[in-house]
């Protein structure tokens, strides 16, 4: 049993963190009105900054380098291979990692910090995944994209200097949260050369409505409505203009791991975090009670008082900095690895100087 089970102790998730308020009353936020010339803007400025922290990372010596595989089409997509250092003597496990933005920006550049940590800490070769973007390409063609892409990996481990029969995790953020629970479910019925073994799932999106919830779940469906105007990065108007965007068919696997012809039944061990005021807070705990209810072992984090994209939108936050810890050690656990909070810190401390 979860202390999330139950509709108060879920609506209570809302209440601002004090630290946050602080922040917001100090620094008053835009609030965006989502548009395409929105989006095209924000597509250059994020990889512009992404650019300048992976030509850093590039001169500190780390082993990584950009490749293109073909996908279905025949469309050449972008793939990164972060590569640990210091290979690990019993082989190195495998991380793909799928980048966030609601389908519409993002860049195979975002994961990168994550990927860095990860290299150092578990020895893990980590493949960060491309996908086309809303509007010019809608769904389904950002899940096509990546689950070719984990295919093309999954039979090409030992050449990008991975072992998956040593731990084979897939995570995202956000969007790419949305991607890697859709695959991950996908690959119980659509073999993997190599099965995964654990999936990680920050903030993800898994109903396009509160209509795609199922009946038995709807009571504990909240979010959607008591986060519907949340100042920040993501709330009910943005993700209208993301659903307009993206043209999901909610009702289908390839949009929603709950519509799977057998769903959650063998799913590997899943981590979740999720952000208290965020409006698709109740995608993660719903999901979560979902898979807990079908046998498979979970973990969800919950950080109250915060909106979606915290992390990034304001990095100073106690649980900002929590959050990104806990991203590294959960997935140290997906991999069956142990490290001290103590070396998290320490590993993003050398990570940013």
């Amino acid at each position: 049993m979860s202390v999330y089970d139950n509709a108060k102790a879920v609506l209570a998730l809302s209440e601002p963190d004090p630290e946050y308020s602080q922040f917001i009353l100090a620094n008053k936020q835009p609030q965006l009105e989502f548009s395409y010339p929105l989006v095209q803007a924000v597509r250059q400025r994020t990889f512009a900054a992404e650019q300048q922290r992976t030509a850093k990372a590039i001169e500190s010596g780390r082993l990584e380098e950009c490749r293109t595989i073909t996908m279905r089409d025949g469309f050449e997509s972008e793939i990164r291979i972060h590569r640990p250092r210091v290979k690990p003597n019993d082989g190195s496990p495998l991380i793909v990692l799928a980048f966030g933005g609601g389908f519409v920006f993002g860049n195979v550049l975002q994961m990168g910090g994550t990927a860095r940590i990860l290299n150092d800490l578990y020895g893990a070769t980590v493949v960060c995944i491309s996908y086309r973007l809303a509007p010019e390409h809608p769904w389904p063609q950002s899940h096509e994209d990546a689950w070719d892409s984990l295919v093309w990996i999954a039979q090409h481990a030992s050449s990008l200097g991975a072992d998956a029969n040593r731990g084979f995790v897939i995570g995202g953020a956000s969007a790419g949260a949305n991607i890697s629970a859709v695959l991950a479910q996908r690959s119980l019925s659509d073999k993997l050369a190599v099965p995964l073994t654990g999936a990680w799932l920050n903030m993800p999106m898994i109903f396009k409505t509160a209509e795609n919830v199922p009946e038995k779940y709807r009571p504990l469906y909240l979010s959607d409505e008591q986060n519907a105007n949340v100042p920040g990065l993501l709330n009910k108007s943005a993700l209208e203009y993301i659903r307009s965007a993206v043209k999901g068919n909610g009702f289908s696997a390839m949009f929603s791991p709950v519509n799977a012809e057998r769903p959650h039944v063998g799913m590997p061990p899943v981590f979740i975090q999720a952000c208290g005021m965020d409006v698709v807070r109740d995608d993660a705990l719903v999901y979560e009670r979902m898979l807990r209810d079908n046998g498979v072992k979970t973990k969800v984090v919950v950080y109250a008082g915060v909106p979606h994209g915290h992390q990034t939108l304001f990095p100073s936050l106690a649980k900002s900095k929590q959050a990104k810890f806990d991203t590294i050690e959960g997935i140290g656990e997906l991999l069956g690895k142990t490290v001290s909070r103590t070396d998290v810190e320490n590993a993003f401390i050398a990570s940013a100087s």
